[in-house]
């Protein structure tokens, strides 16, 4: 404990001098955010160009587009609203320890933040579901099942450091996807899927996969003990 206090008190006496001896900001991470909004710009203006959409498709909400109720896939939309937080707040918070000089609880931050990140583009951009077998051309379950490797091989990776959280959400929410995945697999050629069990179980899984990586992260920040689940 007390050689993460005194890194603390060292993080805390540089930043303080990096204060008074630069008043002025770092102007280049703004360069760079603006370089990368731009080039996201590019690239809509590029896909329409390409594709027989127009850029108004590309740049307009998708219930405008398809003339339907404002609050058409709102328990999809708000999975994703959950992802992107929980990806935020997981890599934010893995580069704040890393600056802590923390660098075991940083590597197993960034990593399952990169995961949430990956998972996020996967689920908002419907990845998987239509970019992968349309445009790629190669089986759905392909690109699920490296998903599934990746993240069963940092599970393993970082199974000490998981262990010290609340380990049962993260078993709950790895439970409530398996049985997404599941009911999709096999009942996909239904006349009439299941949709709101298979919709339901992956929200519940990306709730609880959030609850476990933004409380873990928060008390990573403010190096506090983790109670366990009971």
């Amino acid at each position: 404990a007390s050689d993460v206090y005194t890194r603390q008190a060292r993080y805390r006496a540089a930043a303080m001098s990096d204060s008074d001896t630069s008043r002025a900001p770092d102007q280049r991470p703004v360069i760079v955010v603006g370089i990368l909004a731009v080039l996201v710009l590019a690239g809509v203006a590029a896909v329409a160009q390409i594709s027989e959409l127009s850029i108004e498709d590309l740049t307009r909400d998708p219930a405008d587009v398809a003339d339907e109720t404002y609050f058409i896939g709102v328990l999809s939309q708000l999975g994703g609203l959950i992802w992107m937080t929980t990806a935020a707040v997981t890599l934010l918070a893995a580069s704040l320890v890393w600056q802590r000089g923390d660098r075991p609880t940083a590597r197993f931050l960034g990593v399952f933040g990169a995961i949430t990140l990956v998972l996020t583009i996967d689920d908002v951009f419907l990845v998987h579901e239509r970019f992968w077998p349309h445009a790629i051309g190669a089986p759905e379950f392909l690109l699920i099942g490296t998903y599934a490797v990746v993240t069963a091989g940092a599970l393993w990776a970082f199974r000490r450091q998981l262990a010290d959280g609340r380990l049962g959400v993260l078993v709950a929410a790895l439970g409530f996807f398996a049985g997404s995945v599941l009911i999709d697999r096999f009942t996909q050629d239904n006349e009439s899927p299941p949709y709101f069990l298979e919709d339901s179980l992956k929200f519940l899984g990306i709730v609880a996969w959030a609850f476990y990586f933004v409380d873990r992260s928060r008390r990573e920040l403010l190096n506090a003990p983790t109670p366990s689940d009971d």
